[in-house]
């Protein structure tokens, strides 16, 4: 009997475990498929288990119920940085800067309506209050930016400033005050002077800009909680 080789096609006699024109072996095994095992009666084919997902704001609403009076910071962060960052630039634009008590007072409270929004639950005054100090901290980042900038950038506009604000004082002064006053505006116009006088208004900043988004806060926690009390 003879059979063509499977690669060049000659002809070959059975037997020849090569072709002798291409090389190729001719004995071929043809593998026997294995049939998967029938299931057996009584016993379940096993399925894997899918974990439940579960939404980030229902997460956050769970946690919220089981501890009612603590604050989720990662849920409360985010609104608190995007009202306060949005309020500090308000408060540098002309024009928009006039209303800057304004822009941080609803910056505390909407930092504390964005935090409800994403877990659903009420929070209290104080929990408000402290939602809202942290919009102030996000605004005075803004606030401490621009006004490093005007002085490092414009140290003489700085100066006449101070020296504006002297004249104004000294007119109802009394003589010793006066040469007081003198001598300490004379020093805050030297360059360590500068750094001494921002360093003190940043703090006064701070503390302004967290009081009153910190009041935001707790007032629109309170009337909130008032609306929907759950």
């Amino acid at each position: 009997m003879e059979h063509p080789c499977h690669q060049c096609h000659s002809i070959i006699e059975d037997g020849i475990p090569f072709c002798p024109k291409c090389g190729a072996p001719q004995i071929r095994v043809a593998a026997e498929e294995i049939e998967p095992p029938a299931p057996q009666e009584g016993i379940e084919s096993y399925q894997p288990s899918v974990a439940p997902s579960y939404s980030t704001s229902s997460t956050w609403a769970n946690v919220a119920a089981l501890q009612p009076g603590r604050i989720n910071w990662r849920a409360a962060l985010p609104g608190a940085a995007v009202a306060g960052l949005t309020a500090g630039i308000l408060s540098q634009i002309p024009y928009s800067s006039r209303l800057s008590v304004f822009w941080l007072l609803l910056a505390g409270g909407f930092a504390v309506k964005i935090y409800r929004q994403r877990t659903g639950t009420a929070t209290g005054a104080k929990a408000g209050a402290k939602i809202g100090a942290f919009a102030g901290i996000f605004a005075f980042i803004i606030s401490a930016i621009a006004t490093a900038a005007a002085f490092f950038v414009f140290p003489d506009k700085v100066r006449d400033l101070l020296q504006k604000s002297l004249d104004n004082s000294l007119k109802n002064a009394d003589p010793q005050s006066a040469k007081m006053m003198q001598t300490i505006f004379q020093n805050l116009q030297t360059p360590e002077g500068l750094v001494i006088l921002l360093v003190l208004l940043l703090i006064m900043l701070l503390i302004f800009q967290v009081l009153l988004t910190a009041a935001g806060g707790a007032v629109s926690a309170a009337i909130s909680k008032r609306n929907h009390p759950v």
